[in-house]
């Protein structure tokens, strides 16, 4: 069996930092709502959002593919033979290829960014404000060469289980957007939030640099060596490419529809978007970050009852926190909006549709969340065609649902359109899950087991959730709107902020009970894991 107990505390270092890397990840748009609104504005934060979508296809495409599925089993299969000097050279020489491949595509970019913004991306944008996304968009293409490098360090920490630097990492990409927005915004406009997110990446790529110096790396100069492992780990690479191509298109899709609804509602989608993928990159990613190892060492022994064994542990575990998090924050998502970004420039309506636009977008989070961890167990298995398939159909799902949706709900017909092809997409996954294992004939026994505490999981939830919708309209705390008299945010924040405080608290005490007379695993594991902290 794995060592729980290390999985765990690897699990819970990047949940924490990605938890922090939220919390900066809200201030920077608590910051950019404030300053540079949505509806009743030029529309400059829709411009900043559509200016990402380039510099991203450039190193989704070309990249994050084969960093996600390649790298780590490469380099794990080097630390099998213990061989640190060959470990060096094989990240080295994906450094070198990585660095001459991104520096080609950025200048590329920088000279097809004219058209591909003005004809494809932004159409329904007024001439000024393609104008603007045109220059952002130069300025970031100056951002993936980084990312690039700092996810081939990335992937070489993973792969020697070193989670430190990658943590801290995390925590960067924020700070120099942050950045971007409170110094350099003042004297550079939207620019300087742009220049922000370029200083973010070379943050990125440091930490990850030092860390791996840190765990015994040195540079070497050199290409990678094409031999048989490599050419089989490419080839599984070439799906995981062709679904990334397929998300690309459905932003990009996304992206053009949302610049003909009306100003602001780009960024409002957006917006949306971060605050729901909060709990999911608190969660999905740090537990699916920290399988992957697990289920390729388990694929590798052949040890087949045990891996999938792993993979509904995951997802049960996974489920145990998302949950409530997910159907609060549905609960609470006008007093959610209200308090972190509802300043200055970003307006009650404002405030009014992003809430709408995110209490959709968060019924797709906890199917989204599993694909992730599903895709994880499926690459560890060498088969990527199948996740392939599976992102395809979601993005044309998607594409699609935009089109018909936005025409009768506007921003929030993407929200919709995008959640419903998360669901989508994680049936196929299951679906192919349950045809391989009648199929090849791999498992002795099916995990029922885990299978039903992850249903019961569900129902509490589903129930409480439930309870509390009826009983929050029995809840008066609006007598703190007299605070107004003092001033005018306290009257609309302090109310907003105690709603979330006594639900969150309402929540726990129904739902930890509950759990613990159900014997759910994960209750009791970090009870214990909490009486051996306090006993030191």
């Amino acid at each position: 069996m794995e060592n729980k107990k290390q999985y765990y505390r690897s699990t819970i270092l990047i949940a924490v930092s990605a938890f922090l890397s939220r919390i900066l990840g809200l201030l920077r748009t608590t910051l950019m709502g404030s300053i540079y609104g949505a509806t009743q504005t030029e529309g400059l934060a829709d411009c900043y959002s559509a200016s990402f979508k380039l510099p991203d296809i450039i190193y989704n495409l070309i990249v994050f593919g084969i960093i996600s599925v390649v790298l780590v089993p490469y380099f794990s299969g080097i630390i099998k033979k213990d061989d640190q000097e060959k470990l060096n050279k094989a990240c080295s020489s994906f450094i070198n290829l990585f660095f001459i491949l991104m520096t080609g595509f950025s200048l590329l970019g920088l000279i097809f960014a004219e058209p591909f913004v003005r004809y494809v991306l932004v159409k329904g944008f007024t001439e000024n404000k393609i104008l603007i996304t045109i220059k952002l968009t130069r300025i970031m293409l100056l951002q993936p060469l980084f990312i690039s490098l700092a996810g081939v360090f990335g992937s070489y920490l993973n792969s020697i289980e070193k989670y430190k630097a990658y943590a801290l990492a995390m925590l960067s990409y924020n700070v120099g957007i942050i950045f971007g927005i409170i110094a350099l915004s003042p004297l550079l406009g939207i620019y300087g939030v742009a220049w922000g997110t370029v200083l973010s990446a070379i943050l990125l790529f440091s930490i990850q640099l030092t860390g791996a110096f840190f765990n015994h790396y040195r540079y070497h100069f050199c290409l990678p060596q094409w031999n048989a492992e490599l050419f089989s780990l490419i080839k599984l690479a070439i799906p995981r490419v062709v679904a990334l191509g397929s998300e690309q298109i459905v932003r990009i899709f996304i992206t053009g529809v949302a610049s003909f609804i009306y100003t602001g509602a780009l960024v409002i989608f957006e917006y949306a978007e971060n605050f729901s993928m909060v709990p999911y990159g608190m969660l999905a990613v740090s537990i699916s970050t920290t399988s992957f190892p697990i289920f390729s060492k388990y694929h590798v022994d052949k040890n087949y009852d045990t891996m999938l064994h792993s993979l509904l542990d995951k997802i049960r575990t996974l489920m145990f926190i998302l949950l409530p998090a997910i159907l609060l924050m549905i609960l609470l998502k006008k007093e959610i909006v209200e308090v972190l970004i509802g300043y200055n420039k970003f307006v009650y309506e404002d405030v009014n549709l992003t809430s709408q636009t995110m209490s959709f977008y968060l019924l797709g989070i906890p199917f989204f969340s599993i694909t992730t961890i599903l895709a994880k167990y499926y690459y560890a298995q060498n088969k990527s065609f199948l996740p392939m398939l599976a992102a395809i159909a979601a993005g044309l799902t998607t594409v699609i649902g935009s089109y018909f949706f936005s025409s009768l709900f506007a921003v929030v017909g993407l929200s919709i359109a995008r959640a419903s092809g998360y669901i989508i997409q994680t049936f196929i996954l299951i679906l192919f899950v349950y045809y391989y294992h009648k199929k090849e004939k791999l498992y002795q026994r099916f995990p029922g087991q885990d299978l039903l505490k992850t249903l019961q999981i569900i129902l509490i939830n589903l129930i409480i959730f439930v309870f509390l919708n009826i009983t929050k309209k029995f809840i008066i705390i609006s007598s703190f709107s007299n605070l107004a008299t003092i001033h005018p945010l306290l009257g609309e924040k302090i109310p907003a902020l105690l709603q979330c405080i006594f639900l969150g608290f309402s929540y726990l005490i129904l739902y930890i009970p509950i759990c613990l007379l159900l014997r759910m695993p994960e209750t009791a594991f970090f009870i214990k894991f909490t009486r051996k902290i306090k006993s030191k």
